[in-house]
């Protein structure tokens, strides 16, 4: 019989900010994937690009050692963004 408890002990063995990198890294790829797409999807990368922007911003420096990697990644996924509407 699988562990009930399996993923209460995963997610408390997770740190806020490990959360908080693969929830970021996650949207990022999503936008990826969507703005790649025919036709792209704008609206949708928009608005989680404004969410990922948004949990950066109020993370700060509490997001750790790799908050200028969100920052840059962030940075890239709207220039992304600016090109697929363009195409």
């Amino acid at each position: 019989m699988p562990d009930s408890s399996a993923p209460f002990d995963e997610m408390a063995a997770l740190s806020a900010q490990d959360l908080l990198a693969h929830h970021l890294a996650t949207l990022l790829r999503w936008c990826a994937v969507h703005l790649a797409a025919t036709p792209p999807d704008l609206s949708g990368a928009g608005l989680i690009l404004d969410c990922a922007d948004a949990t950066i911003a109020a993370g700060a420096d509490r997001l750790g050692p790799h908050h200028s990697l969100y920052d840059e990644a962030l940075r890239e996924a709207r220039r992304a963004l600016e090109r697929a509407a363009r195409r």
